[in-house]
């Protein structure tokens, strides 16, 4: 039996071709998700299965952030604030506001982007 080896190269040349097209197109897909997880008022911003492919670091609080945001605070004030992020990090939100006694943060992908009050009052 005599094969033609012409046919076998060309075959296997677009095998090839439309694996590397469909691998293309994957990764493009994903970059999409991941850049509209980051636009402001993209529809998918808050989508959870967006945010769970994005790394952890992106998105949740770091301790440094949940000290600072906690200095000084009112032992109740730091339980109200530390329990907001808990819950808004379980989730998936990357953009919320913590109200407290005193005030409120407004958080972005774990960053502290505004606010106003004092979680620190003698009283408490």
């Amino acid at each position: 039996m005599i094969i033609d080896t012409s046919n076998t190269e060309s075959i296997i040349a677009f095998i090839i071709m439309l694996i590397s097209a469909l691998y293309a197109w994957y990764q493009n897909r994903q970059k999409k998700e991941v850049i509209s997880a980051f636009t402001p008022g993209s529809t998918e911003s808050q989508t959870p299965a967006i945010i769970d492919k994005l790394p952890d670091r992106s998105w949740k609080m770091s301790e440094s952030t949940k000290r600072f945001l906690t200095f000084d605070a009112s032992p109740k004030n730091k339980e109200i604030i530390l329990a907001a992020v808990d819950e808004a990090e379980e989730m998936r939100q990357t953009h919320y506001t913590i109200g407290f006694d005193g005030g409120y943060y407004i958080i972005d992908y774990g960053l502290l982007m505004g606010g106003a009050g004092n979680p620190h009052d003698s009283n408490l």
